[in-house]
């Protein structure tokens, strides 16, 4: 029911961005970078001295958050702390998990055009790593689930059409139970979808489908996350989204909802 509410809610924040009166500036002065689509990683870096925050919170009370800076216009630092990662060690009806509360780190690397072209392209190289999760007991054994995952996207923008693909090399552990690494047993692809109508460039609409990690017995195993929502400029320097999250083998009725509002200051300027 709850999904069903919030496909409601995207469809009046599509509509009501169509009454939304055409923006006097260019699209590249009114965004934040959006370097993750939904949960995918996009192939852009966030511009040199520019510091973003995100907050958000799911329907379950689920809270999430992202600080990333970027370095030089090649590189990008980012801490987070997201519900992502799920476990679900002695499931009967196959859908109790428990959130971990994941707290990760990434580094990303890459090139890409000028945004200010109404065309532009580019690459992104990245790592990510969860630096704490919540202690899970299974085998006898309490552990946290690390997991890293390395990352390869390219990116390509026309008028407000962007198209994001790439791969994500996964790794995952409990205790003495791994992810299994061969081949592309741990290689998933990446991909994104994102809109922004022309004469309405504060609103995007949005698809993806990523993947992560999940504990389940007898060890880690890769699931798939589809989300799909709409972002509002409300703001020169901030944006709010409301996205909905479906998770592999997941009704729709059990899907996520999330609200995140995300802001963006550059360093050393005014």
């Amino acid at each position: 029911m709850r999904a069903w509410i919030a496909l409601g809610v995207v469809a009046a924040l599509a509509r009501a961005a169509a009454a939304e009166p055409a923006a006097r500036t260019p699209r590249a002065t009114l965004a934040p970078t959006a370097t993750r689509a939904i949960h995918a990683p996009t192939g852009w870096l966030l511009p040199s001295g520019q510091l973003q925050l995100g907050l958000g919170v799911s329907h379950r009370r689920a809270p999430a958050g992202q600080l990333a800076l970027g370095i030089g216009g090649v590189g990008e630092l980012e801490l987070a702390l997201d519900d992502r990662l799920i476990a679900c060690v002695a499931c009967d009806d196959g859908r109790a998990e428990v959130d971990l509360f994941a707290r990760a780190a990434a580094f990303r690397v890459g090139v890409a055009s000028s945004p200010r072209r109404r065309w532009r392209a580019g690459a992104v190289l990245g790592l990510r790593r969860t630096i704490a999760t919540r202690a899970l007991v299974a085998g006898g054994r309490g552990a946290p689930l690390d997991a890293a995952a390395l990352h390869l996207v390219a990116a390509a923008r026309w008028g407000g059409l962007e198209l994001h693909g790439g791969g994500e090399l996964h790794d995952a552990r409990h205790a003495d139970a791994r992810l299994p690494r061969a081949g592309a047993r741990a290689v998933r692809p990446l991909v994104a979808l994102a809109w922004a109508p022309p004469p309405y460039p504060r609103t995007t609409m949005l698809v993806d489908l990523s993947w992560s990690p999940e504990r389940r017995a007898p060890g880690p195993r890769l699931g798939w996350l589809l989300g799909w929502g709409v972002r509002y400029q409300a703001l020169s320097w901030g944006a709010i989204e409301l996205v909905v999250r479906q998770r592999a083998e997941q009704s729709l009725g059990d899907a996520t909802v999330l609200v995140q509002v995300t802001g963006a200051v550059a360093l050393g300027q005014r």
